[in-house]
């Protein structure tokens, strides 16, 4: 049986989640942006080189950092989650997971792919910042691995879903010592 969202109706959930840390981490972008292009105006005005070919490069090059920069959108509703970046977005249906995977060292990038073959990539920091995201695909990596679909042969998975977990618990229990005063 299946529901309006055509998901499953065991499978559908009504909720849903966005990245609350979103907002902020767009300004941040977009500031630095703006004082990149208001340093390189005011040092070229100030050395009286500048010019509107030179303003419109140092223009160009303000929006090509702010489009580095900018944080994707993470959100997920009725199971399937959503990585919007600048210029494209991604979307994976969570219940059908057939791979998850933390790529990185230094800097971690955590893949999801469908069993239709979409693949989305997100900063895990977001899930930590965010449990009820992480709640999501953990639960949607349950349905998955029940119908069959992500299968713990691949240890990369089993690593990837365990050390998310443990981030995002101890994330969860700093927190708690601290509102009670403990740590």
């Amino acid at each position: 049986m299946r529901c309006a969202c055509g998901l499953p109706r065991h499978a559908a959930r009504t909720v849903v989640v966005h990245d609350g840390q979103w907002a902020g981490a767009l300004r941040t972008a977009l500031a630095v942006a703006v004082g990149e292009l208001a340093a390189a105006l005011a040092l070229d005005a100030a050395a009286g080189t500048l010019t509107p070919a030179r303003a419109a490069l140092w223009t160009a090059l303000a929006v090509a950092l702010f489009a580095v920069v900018c944080p994707a959108r993470t959100s997920c509703a009725h199971g399937v989650l959503t990585v919007r970046g600048p210029g494209r977005g991604r979307r994976v249906r969570l219940d059908r997971l057939v791979r998850v995977r933390i790529d990185g060292v230094v800097e971690r990038t955590l893949t999801l792919v469908d069993a239709d073959g979409r693949s989305a990539r997100l900063d895990p920091a977001v899930l930590v910042a965010n449990p009820l995201l992480w709640h999501e695909i953990d639960h949607g990596a349950r349905l998955a691995r029940a119908a069959g679909l992500l299968t713990d042969g691949d240890p990369r998975t089993r690593e990837a879903l365990r050390w998310l977990g443990g981030e995002i618990d101890d994330r969860i229990a700093r927190e708690l010592l601290e509102a009670g005063g403990l740590r």
